[in-house]
């Protein structure tokens, strides 16, 4: 079943994902507490808030129960729809106002979310390990939007989100610049 996501809901979870696969790139070297004070009370409201959005969108009240495996998600944005979108999507998304997602990418996202909440809880800090399969769990999500809204412009700037220890001569973007920027 396919999934239509607006913009700002795009954009929001794409932000976070981006954002989160960084801060957890520079949470495996830097101190936990500083980590789990960078995601306070409202960056984790407003991840809540996404996985919350998405329920609705995926025909639940809750999060998924079963998230599909990386590999699924990984062919289901590879698929021959990916060819057309990478051929077209600069032009397309022009007027575009909503992007289709399969429902267990849509699953995914958020499951993945939810993850980082979790783990955010914990006052003693995770394994390498499972920072690192985080991370690349997270850089899966941020590349399945980069996919499903090839040539969506905003992107490229969300891209460089600000995050946990970014450096600070990198310039500063935050999500309201790429809100504002769509809008």
């Amino acid at each position: 079943m396919r999934v239509r996501l607006d913009k700002e809901t795009v954009l929001r979870l794409y932000c976070s994902c981006r954002e989160a696969e960084r801060s957890v790139h520079r949470a495996l070297a830097d101190p936990w507490p500083e980590f789990r004070a960078y995601y306070g009370a409202e960056k984790r409201a407003e991840i809540a808030g996404l996985i919350e959005r998405a329920g609705p969108l995926l025909g639940r009240l809750g999060p998924c129960p079963t998230p599909p495996a990386d590999e699924e998600i990984e062919w289901l944005s590879t698929a021959l729809g990916y060819f057309f979108r990478a051929c077209f999507g600069r032009w397309l998304a022009r007027w575009e106002k909503r992007w289709s997602f399969d429902q267990k990418e849509v699953c995914y996202l958020a499951a993945t979310l939810a993850r980082l909440l979790r783990l955010l809880d914990n006052t003693e800090k995770p394994a390498p390990q499972t920072l690192i399969e985080l991370r690349r769990t997270f850089f899966l999500c941020s590349r399945v939007i980069g996919r499903r809204c090839h040539g969506l412009r905003e992107l490229k700037l969300a891209a460089r989100i600000d995050h946990f220890h970014k450096t600070e001569w990198l310039p500063r973007v935050t999500l309201a610049d790429v809100l504002k920027k769509s809008a």
